[in-house]
């Protein structure tokens, strides 16, 4: 909160003088009710917190990064991210492939939902890269990545929705990155 006087923003906790030359002790202000306060031209106002760019994005906040750079460095991490956790299940097809003496005892050691999930890592590695692709803004871009988990609905003007209370429909962000899978428990 900050107090201001004729233009001039007062520190609470020093001594000041008022544009009439009345002089106020240090605290005087923070002890004061509102209404004292208005009374002799102090107003209150909240502080502003300053807008801070996302920096993974933003060099600050109304100049964005080069799109282009940012897609790259995406779809990088997305591969790199896929190709991690498949090298640690590839261990364990490995192992299952030197412990078996034919494919078909291969494939009965080999859990399907191992199988299965590999499948869905590589589905999904090669629908982020889609979805990032298809950004065509930085603050596409972003949203894709650190979106709230829920947005208010809209409907076909891109009005908000609210229910009969006033409260806003919200559903699941459509403008998110698909979900990485569930690894299997077996």
């Amino acid at each position: 909160m900050a107090f201001i006087h004729n233009g001039v923003t007062l520190d609470p906790y020093k001594a000041w003088t008022h544009q009439d030359g009345r002089q106020f002790p240090a605290g005087y202000i923070l002890k004061a009710d509102v209404a004292t306060r208005e009374s002799i031209g102090v107003i209150t106002v909240n502080d502003v917190v300053p807008v801070v760019a996302d920096q993974e994005y933003f060099w600050s906040q109304d100049n964005p990064k080069d799109l282009d750079q940012l897609k790259a460095k995406k779809i990088s991490e997305t591969k790199k991210y896929c190709a991690t956790v498949l090298s640690a299940s590839d261990e364990l097809l490995t192992k299952a492939l030197d412990q078996a003496t034919t494919f078909a005892e291969f494939k009965a050691a080999k859990p399907a939902s191992m199988t299965t999930y590999r499948a869905a890592m590589r589905t999904v590695s090669n629908t982020r890269e889609a979805e990032i692709n298809a950004c065509t803004t930085v603050q596409q871009l972003r949203e894709l990545f650190k979106g709230s988990a829920q947005v208010q609905q809209t409907d076909s003007e891109g009005n908000g929705v609210f229910d009969e209370e006033g409260n806003a429909v919200m559903i699941a962000n459509p403008g998110l990155a698909t979900a990485w899978p569930d690894a299997p428990t077996e």
